[in-house]
């Protein structure tokens, strides 16, 4: 029986015709695009929670998205996403909006919350979770 994480064996299946469009996993695509034989073309689109609902949510009010409703590694998979295809604008919204979300979870630590605290904590993805652990650790 042939490894089913090997490679070759995924792409020689004559399952899938060209133009056939089927759900894989991130971390497949990457090595399909990565594969050292470069042969595969490959469409990747956008995830739903990268699209045009979301991407106007944070251009208007960043810092009021529920990222762990829609990834709950929302910035971080971005960066990883932003390697496999070119989307400047994808890369300027999730920058803009991790540097409004970021002064907000930095705001917050220092003032050491307010009433809204539980729902604004449950909205940051584990990026910001992080960062602002960090920044209570040397407050």
């Amino acid at each position: 029986m042939e490894d089913y994480y090997d490679i070759d064996s995924i792409l020689a299946e004559d399952q899938l015709k060209a133009g056939s469009r089927i759900d894989i996993p991130f971390w497949l695509a990457r090595e399909i695009v990565d594969h050292p034989e470069g042969t595969v073309p490959m469409d990747i689109e956008t995830p739903e929670f990268y699209g045009p609902k979301v991407r106007n949510g944070l251009r208007a009010e960043a810092t009021v998205v529920d990222l762990p409703k829609l990834c709950p590694n929302f910035f971080r998979f971005g960066t990883h996403f932003l390697q496999l295809i070119e989307d400047n604008k994808l890369a300027k919204v999730l920058e803009e909006a991790f540097k409004a979300r970021l002064q907000r979870t930095m705001d917050h630590t220092q003032s050491g919350g307010n009433s809204n605290s539980t729902e604004y904590l449950n909205r940051l993805d584990e990026t910001e979770r992080e960062c602002r652990t960090l920044n209570t650790s040397f407050s």
